[in-house]
């Protein structure tokens, strides 16, 4: 396993938005996907150190593509907004548009997992933007681009809401450093792609 994968969730929720979650930070994984995935942590960790062996961890925050299935809020809120545009739907029913992520383009973050395959020496890296965005963002921008206003296209309902999202944003020092890897994709070019992605699977592309 040269490069085990963990989801932002294995570490302790930011306090607040400008506090960054490094590969030192505090672990809390509350599931058992969360779990499992420290498990395999300290399985690289471990194999690295007593046997030597290439055993990389990448620490993988949010990242978005083409190939998100329906329940992801991405592709709820984009494909929600299209048929508000194209079929005069009903308004996007969005549980909390003040949650916060650090959301990034999956390619870049393929890239960033290539990279640390090729790197001398094995080690642990968080793969993250940096950038603190909260779920009306998204919307907004989705919105500018359809040319949608986001006051009414969008609306938020709290019965909605099952349980508050985790803050978690990542510090991408040691990557950036290391490997000379930085995000190449921006926030409003990520939505353009899943805008565009989106027409073309809906069949409105001729409308």
């Amino acid at each position: 396993f040269p490069v085990t994968i963990c989801p932002s969730h294995i570490f302790k929720p930011s306090p607040d938005s400008s506090t960054l979650l490094n590969e030192q930070s505090t672990l809390e994984p509350l599931s058992a996907y969360a779990q499992s995935k420290v498990l395999g942590k300290f399985l690289c960790e471990r194999y690295r150190r007593e046997f030597g062996i290439f055993a990389s961890c990448g620490i993988l925050f949010n990242h978005e593509s083409e190939f998100r299935s329906e329940h992801f809020l991405s592709k709820k809120i984009v494909r929600g907004l299209l048929k508000q545009k194209f079929e005069k739907g009903p308004s996007v029913e969005i549980a909390d548009l003040t949650a916060i992520f650090d959301m990034g383009w999956a390619e870049d973050f393929v890239r960033a997992m290539w990279l640390i395959l090729q790197h001398s020496s094995a080690d642990d890296y968080v793969i993250a933007t940096s950038t603190p965005h909260t779920t009306r963002d998204f919307a907004e921008t989705a919105c500018k681009i359809l040319g949608l206003n986001v006051n009414t296209a969008v609306t938020q309902s709290a019965q909605k809401l099952k349980r508050a999202a985790k803050m978690r944003i990542g510090d991408t020092t040691k990557i950036r450093h290391a490997l000379n890897w930085m995000p190449q994709t921006s926030f409003e070019d990520m939505i353009s792609k899943l805008i565009k992605k989106e027409i073309e699977s809906l069949g409105y592309a001729n409308a």
